[in-house]
């Protein structure tokens, strides 16, 4: 099957997740050394880059990265972050401001189109508190959009739907039209609108799903579709693993799930106070990376940061 590879990354971040911001900026670089990041903030994120205290230091490799484009685009929702109230007040463009605020997504991949590198290049939106173990999937060459399933319980998806806000890889900006038009009236914010995007261009054969092992959120293992939360840790294995060309030595030590390396985490791996479930989805992760990292660099890189 021939494929396509995401000609550029975006993300979003604002006082509250700096450290959270360095941990992703550290993966993608291991393993993208010099991928466009196009960077949605606030000006105080951006100026703390620029002139970095102790309590910032951790930006200085972003303010550093020549391949980083700054985009200042959250100062209308700040200076404070608070998603409680903006979920409560009423938005610009959308029925809640929060909504505004998390599709901000869709305006950075849509900035990412139209000015990356190559005749149609295809974009990726990941949230900060994605943490890379390996490398960007590849993308089929017919798929116009690619989705990460939550692959949680139903009842769960009914209410946030079914798949996530947090990775979204596009190749046109039909996607971004259609995700935009369906949140106006989406159950769940920017995230239950991804069904409509699926439908549609999965009608087109122009839909892929992405596989389990990218974007594995603490949700999918405290919320196991099938099964018990015992039953799904149990998917999960520690053995060698290929190499991804990225400079991990042959026969690295990998955490795998359902038999393959595990390519990216999905939680609030340096949240001050988190809620009990995710410290101990994090604990866990943590504690199988710790045994991978003597042979695996990109697991060596995470937990430096942890």
């Amino acid at each position: 099957m021939s494929t396509k590879l995401i000609n550029a990354v975006c993300t979003m971040a604002t006082r509250e997740c700096v450290a959270e911001l360095a941990l992703f900026h550290r993966a993608l670089r291991t393993l993208h050394p010099t991928l466009p990041l196009y960077l949605g903030c606030s000006s105080e994120v951006r100026d703390a880059a620029e002139a970095p205290t102790d309590a910032t230091s951790q930006l200085r490799a972003l303010h550093d990265d020549a391949h980083v484009r700054w985009v200042v685009c959250l100062d209308q929702y700040g200076p404070v972050i608070s998603r409680a109230e903006m979920e409560r007040q009423r938005g610009v463009w959308y029925p809640a401001r929060h909504t505004d605020f998390m599709m901000e997504k869709a305006n950075l991949m849509e900035l990412a189109l139209m000015t990356a590198e190559g005749s149609t290049p295809t974009v990726a939106f990941l949230d900060c508190d994605i943490t890379l173990l390996r490398e960007l999937p590849c993308i089929p060459a017919a798929a116009a959009v690619a989705l990460s399933p939550h692959w949680i319980r139903e009842s769960d998806e009914a209410v946030f739907g079914a798949l996530n806000g947090g990775y979204v890889v596009a190749s046109t900006p039909e996607v971004l039209w259609e995700w935009r038009r369906a949140t106006q009236t989406s159950r769940y914010f920017d995230q239950a609108s991804l069904e409509h995007v699926a439908a549609v261009f999965e009608r087109r054969g122009q839909l892929h799903r992405l596989p389990p092992q990218h974007n594995y959120g603490f949700w999918r293992l405290l919320q196991p579709r099938c099964g018990s939360v015992a039953e799904e840790a149990k998917r999960f294995s520690i053995a060698h693993a290929p190499s991804p060309g990225t400079g991990q030595q042959p026969g690295a030590m990998a955490v795998h799930y359902d038999g393959a390396p595990l390519c990216s985490l999905h939680s609030h791996f340096l949240m001050p106070n988190p809620p009990p479930d995710v410290r101990l989805f994090n604990a866990v992760l943590r504690r199988w990376l710790g045994r991978c990292a003597a042979s695996n660099p990109v697991c060596a890189a995470a937990l430096a940061r942890f």
